[in-house]
């Protein structure tokens, strides 16, 4: 009887060690499919990023070309024009001094501007003041929450301190080895510290157990203590 449980027994740990494996290696096996995806879907965005910009190029050139010619154009018309007034006034000018020689030599009379009309004419307007406009204050802007992590070593020790008061059984037949690693924050769910869920959440683990806490600060005040286990 007693070799009958020891094989029991056997057989039972190694199905536990055997599932164990299994769900750690799928667990990997997802992590990498899910980063593959990722890094496919930057290199897609990337590309479609560097046709947008090419294209803009593109049509700022053919812009630029427009503006160049239809400037061009409109300095030759202007210099055409420049021309056309500069000779309608030399002949302006040849048929005024014609009229003058043909005028006689008459006295003319000037009329004397009085000082009453000077000081009947209406005084000059003053100036308007330009208006200031008040440019609003950015004070009232709605600040941007920070938000902060920081490692809780006290906490890290007071699961250890949990975990080695409440060996289990498989813990102690098997061994175990208490890590610090922050990577497992990605891979298993954070809780509230209390014994009991760390004594629940050992149940059924021994060789390395990895763990972690750290505080949640929200514009510099402590809003919540993470833990972790895996």
């Amino acid at each position: 009887m007693t070799k009958k449980k020891i094989i029991i027994s056997i057989v039972v740990i190694i199905s536990i060690i055997a599932i164990s494996l299994l769900l750690i290696f799928l667990k990997s096996k997802s992590v990498k499919i899910s980063n593959y995806k990722e890094e496919e879907q930057n290199i897609t965005s990337s590309n479609n990023e560097n046709e947008i910009v090419e294209n803009l190029i593109a049509d700022t050139n053919t812009v630029e070309n427009k503006l160049a010619n239809t400037t061009a154009n409109n300095t030759s018309s202007n210099i055409e024009n420049v021309e056309n007034t500069s000779n309608t006034a030399k002949t302006n000018t040849k048929k005024t001094t014609n009229a003058k020689q043909e005028v006689s030599s008459k006295p003319s009379t000037q009329v004397a501007s009085s000082a009453s009309t000077k000081a009947n004419t209406p005084e000059a307007t003053k100036e308007e003041t330009p208006t200031t406009q008040q440019v609003p204050s950015t004070s009232n802007q709605q600040q941007v929450p920070v938000e902060e992590y920081k490692r809780n070593d006290t906490m890290i020790n007071k699961i250890k301190q949990v975990i080695q008061a409440n060996e289990t059984d498989s813990m102690k037949n098997f061994g175990y080895n208490i890590v610090v690693d922050s990577s497992i924050k990605g891979q298993t769910n954070q809780f509230t510290f209390a014994e009991n869920r760390v004594i629940n959440s050992i149940k059924n683990k021994f060789g390395t157990i990895k763990i972690y806490a750290e505080d949640f600060y929200k514009n510099g005040e402590l809003v919540m203590t993470e833990c972790y286990i895996l």
